[in-house]
């Protein structure tokens, strides 16, 4: 018996998968969870106002006592606007509350990004129709 025939009997066979193991259906890789966006932007389109709701359970107690001890502030969270061609037209700082509601009536009808970020780093974005 060879060297490499008694590494791969013994010592690699429980660290080396069979190819069966390998396999995955295609019904089983289907079936992935989406993950709820934490935000939710209404009314969309709009004509006034864009209105922001937070999930519930985004940010929880013990996360902010967490964040609050290496001196990281999650009750401010930054929204910028941006047009289609990626200008800057709106960037505020706000309290993270359960509803934010932000004035675009003075914007022209288009496409806007809005693009949110979180103390954390984590962004999100997506696009609201202004009527």
């Amino acid at each position: 018996m060879a060297l490499y025939e008694y590494a791969f009997d013994t010592i690699l066979s429980k660290y080396t998968p069979l190819f069966d193991e390998e396999l995955i259906s295609k019904q089983a890789s289907a079936n992935v969870e989406i993950e709820t966006p934490p935000f939710v932007i209404y009314p969309n389109p709009t004509s006034n106002f864009i209105n922001i709701k937070l999930s519930s359970g985004e940010l929880e107690g013990e996360i902010l006592d967490f964040l609050k001890h290496y001196d990281i502030d999650c009750t401010i969270i930054e929204i910028n606007i941006y047009d289609i061609n990626s200008r800057l037209v709106n960037m505020g700082k706000y309290n993270y509350d359960a509803l934010i509601s932000i004035d675009v009536g003075e914007y022209s009808s288009g496409t806007y990004i809005v693009e949110i970020r979180s103390c954390w780093g984590r962004v999100i974005q997506t696009k609201v129709i202004k009527i």
